[in-house]
């Protein structure tokens, strides 16, 4: 049992990294970013090709393979999002490009690497201890450990430094934003950046204890995805929960049950949360809604974009209304 559950708590944290990185694209940008998953699988698939094919050192090879995952994070928001959200196309067209860039990065690596799974040596130094007769890796320490920093490192970027009150500027309100001379779309970028180096650190935690495949994205990506739905979507502290509930229901379900029904039962539970408080665990309830309902039928017999359907900085005639989101996690 305690094995099942650290092992849940493992693969939890690496869910929790991906629905960070959803929240801090999400926020900044109102853009749901399914690449999400394929920066996860990049630096890991990356890492180890530089290891094996070109005898690159440990430490270089990990560098190699973060770099390129943020330098693609860069060119998905520079040749992708950036333009679609600067002709003002929707955010529905850029999260349906996320999700083609997805499945284009994971051909891409079958192309390059090939469908067999990869993985990379442990991380040193190495160890091992027991916990009630369980024995615990080094690796799943590592895992869990730099989780936590990553999380608390980045929640203290968006509290203490400049460019993270700009990015919780335009998070909370675009169009006041730009008044005081931030630009949505340049913080957008450094959100993407940040995001895919939050993913390209959680792919070199995890590929030494679990097999990465350019297939994963996909999967990496979903579960990522209903871990911050039901933590409570913006919220990184709300990504944690859900990733470690997700993990470990996972492990559970697979051992006690069977791993045919691991994905049925793990998406019904998001539904029953979800019926029960639709916010998430940890998310605060959107008392903007009935404004924005109000709001609605003025949109629509004015001819303007329902704000839903408004990229960053395209605001409605007369629309003041701040947006109560922040990705502080609070």
């Amino acid at each position: 049992m305690i094995a099942l559950v650290i092992s849940g708590i493992v693969i939890g944290c690496i869910y929790a990294l991906i629905a960070a990185g959803y929240a801090i694209v999400y926020r900044t940008t109102g853009v749901l970013n399914f690449a999400q998953g394929s920066f996860v699988m990049l630096s890991g698939m990356a890492c180890s090709w530089l290891i094996t094919s070109e005898h690159w050192s440990y430490p270089l090879a990990a560098l190699g393979g973060f770099a390129l995952t943020v330098a693609v994070g860069a060119a998905i928001w520079i040749l992708v999002m950036a333009p679609m959200l600067v002709r003002r196309l929707g955010v529905g067209l850029a999260v349906i490009a996320t999700l083609v860039v997805s499945y284009a990065l994971t051909d891409a690596v079958l192309l390059w690497q090939g469908p067999n799974p990869q993985s990379l040596p442990a991380i040193r130094p190495a160890f091992q201890f027991t916990v009630d007769g369980t024995r615990v890796s080094s690796g799943q320490v590592y895992v869990i450990v730099g989780m936590t920093a990553i999380l608390v490192l980045l929640s203290a970027f968006l509290k203490y430094t400049p460019l993270g009150r700009a990015t919780r500027a335009s998070a909370a309100d675009h169009e006041t934003a730009q008044l005081l001379g931030i630009s949505p779309v340049r913080v957008g970028g450094y959100a993407m950046c940040i995001a895919a180096a939050v993913g390209a650190l959680g792919g070199l935690l995890i590929t030494p204890i679990q097999f990465t495949a350019a297939s994963g994205a996909t999967s990496l990506a979903l579960y990522g995805f209903v871990a911050a739905v039901l933590g409570g979507f913006g919220r990184l502290y709300g990504g944690v929960l859900g990733g470690l509930v997700i993990g470990v229901l996972q492990e559970l379900v697979a051992r006690y049950i069977s791993t045919a029904y691991s994905d049925a039962i793990t998406f019904g539970v998001l539904i029953a949360v979800l019926l029960l408080r639709p916010q998430g665990l940890l998310g605060a309830p959107d008392y903007g809604r009935s404004h924005r309902s109000r709001r609605a039928p003025a949109d629509a017999a004015s001819g303007d974009a329902p704000a839903r359907d408004r990229a960053p900085g395209d605001a409605a005639p007369g629309d003041t209304a701040a947006v109560p989101a922040t990705v502080d996690g609070t």
